[in-house]
């Protein structure tokens, strides 16, 4: 066998190598996109995060299962562009949630606006819980602050998200007294813009804030508020459940590039 030859077999091994490789990445990803969305929509209701994960398992599996078949047939510029879209996202989504992640109050503020979530009826989201929750703790190290809940009612709420979570902050004992409602909002803007109206109604003097959302939030809801008029917000971010990291990341980038287009 020459050269010319061993050269050539060892570039077959190298390829076959490296296909086996390249549908076992895409087969595995997919059937944990999958499963990932299924256990998401399991425990909360559909949305556009939720579906993009479907969506994203379902090309990952189909280019895993027919790897030798379809994969070869499409351009190389759509595989390329794909990838580089993958990539950023998932980048992109790291950098919301380190960003979240990393403590901004000073737990001297006036006021902390706590940005509601959907429910169901009555029965708040776990990852509702776990921003008032954090609230909790804020109050703890700040007991004077006002607590604004923020959150009007939605389709298959049976109550105003601000007053569930209001109730849920008073059975963790919170005062009644410390809690203001703001119970027309429905999307991050007007959690911020009816809850900025409230505070100015409340206070006579100039006023500092935080506000609490979840980590992949924290990000795009500064950039809201310091747009409201809210200058110098302080955000707290609360920590995420594993199965709904990817479904939020992926609704978050939507939400971002629709602020950067469109200002809300």
């Amino acid at each position: 066998m020459d050269k010319k030859q061993k050269s050539d077999r060892s570039k077959k091994l190298f390829l076959r190598k490296k296909r086996a490789v390249g549908k076992t990445v895409f087969l595995t990803v997919g059937v944990l996109l999958t499963l990932n969305a299924a256990a998401a929509v399991f425990v909360s209701k559909m949305n556009i995060g939720i579906a993009g994960t479907f969506l994203l398992g379902a090309i990952f599996l189909s280019c895993g299962l027919f790897w030798n078949t379809l994969v070869p047939k499409i351009p190389k510029w759509p595989r390329i562009l794909f990838l580089a879209g993958v990539a950023f996202v998932t980048f992109f989504s790291l950098f919301l949630l380190i960003y979240g992640a990393s403590e901004q109050v000073h737990y001297r503020e006036d006021a902390v606006i706590v940005l509601g979530s959907s429910i169901k009826g009555e029965e708040l989201s776990v990852g509702l819980k776990e921003r008032l929750n954090r609230a909790v703790l804020y109050y703890q190290k700040n007991p004077t602050a006002v607590i604004v809940v923020s959150g009007g009612q939605g389709p298959r709420e049976t109550v105003a998200e601000s007053l569930a979570m209001e109730q849920y902050l008073i059975s963790r004992g919170i005062p009644r007294e410390q809690i203001v409602r703001e119970e027309k909002a429905d999307n991050t803007y007007e959690n911020f813009a009816y809850a900025k109206q409230l505070l100015d109604e409340r206070f006579d003097r100039p006023y500092s804030v935080a506000f609490i959302t979840s980590e992949y939030h924290v990000f795009r809801a500064e950039s809201i508020a310091k747009a409201v008029g809210f200058d110098e917000a302080s955000g707290c971010g609360s920590r995420t459940k594993w199965y709904a990291l990817i479904p939020s990341c992926l609704r978050e980038c939507v939400g971002v590039f629709r602020f950067w287009i469109l200002g809300y």
